[in-house]
């Protein structure tokens, strides 16, 4: 994926990839616990993959000469609710653990497969998955050109994608047809990841986010690790549309995440995360 990315950025195509993956990892522990040595790690692998390092899709497209955020939308899934009718609200991510790739509307695997090389390689774990491209097919204009798609994963993707924006069953007017469009990537799809994550950071203290950059702000910020509600947190939930959420690639950027070589997860190498 990384490879073909680049190819569009340096043949300057209009190019998009659609990334959701959870916002934390599901291991017990956090960023401030002593007992989150494996949901560091993973956050680490993470971060190399995506955003830092020279071999991370972000760093590929500059390296490219071009503007990450004109190529890769990076997000995540988060709900609240009140714990009575007169209640706090709360909130915590949608974990994200289907593992499904949509690829131009005209192919779709659906199964058991993480992107990662435990499940990719053939040679670690057993996955199985299912390919889905064929079907009834139909012709849709994508970026000014006629595009033969397969309904059925055409469906899928709209459906998703309604769905995390919290447009399912509303009229849209074709919005959703061509996700390359500005229309869609820009004005909907980034600028509601955005606003939702803007509206929950105004709504809670301690929610990972992209302003902190190491453990002593976090801290600092919410020493439980646990959100917990500011005022007129409800005022601002109001306004949240859907579930989608901009995914915190500068969170503790300036941590080094790995495990410690007084961990037992040191010896076992960074093959355990990856």
């Amino acid at each position: 994926m990384r490879k073909r990315l680049m190819r569009a950025v340096e043949a300057k195509e209009k190019f998009k990839i659609f990334i959701l993956i959870p916002l934390e990892p599901g291991f017990p522990g956090g960023i401030l616990d002593s007992a989150g040595t494996t949901y560091r790690a993973i956050m680490h692998w993470q971060f190399q993959t995506l955003s830092r390092g020279g071999s991370s899709l972000v760093e590929g497209v500059k390296a490219c000469g071009g503007n990450p955020e004109d190529y890769i939308s990076v997000c995540g899934l988060r709900t609240y609710g009140y714990l009575s009718s007169n209640g706090k609200p709360t909130t915590s991510q949608v974990y994200v653990h289907s593992k499904v790739m949509i690829v131009d509307d005209t192919a779709a695997i659906i199964g058991s497969p993480n992107i990662n090389d435990r499940s990719l390689l053939g040679e670690r774990d057993s996955e199985i998955a299912l390919l889905l491209e064929y079907g009834t097919s139909r012709q849709i204009r994508v970026n000014g050109q006629f595009h033969s798609i397969s309904e059925f994963v055409h469906s899928l993707r709209i459906r998703l994608m309604s769905e995390h924006l919290g447009l399912l069953g509303r009229e849209t007017d074709g919005l959703l047809e061509d996700p390359t469009s500005d229309a869609f990537f820009y004005d909907t799809w980034c600028k509601t990841a955005q606003e939702n994550e803007k509206l929950y950071l105004q709504a809670f203290s301690g929610i990972a986010n992209s302003t902190i950059f190491t453990k002593a702000a976090l801290k600092a910020q919410s020493p439980s690790e646990f959100p917990k509600p500011l005022p007129g947190a409800s005022e601002y939930l109001q306004r949240i549309r859907g579930h989608l959420v901009g995914y915190p690639l500068a969170f503790m950027k300036y941590e080094d995440l790995r495990p410690s070589l007084v961990s037992s997860e040191y010896f076992v190498g960074s093959s355990l995360f990856t």
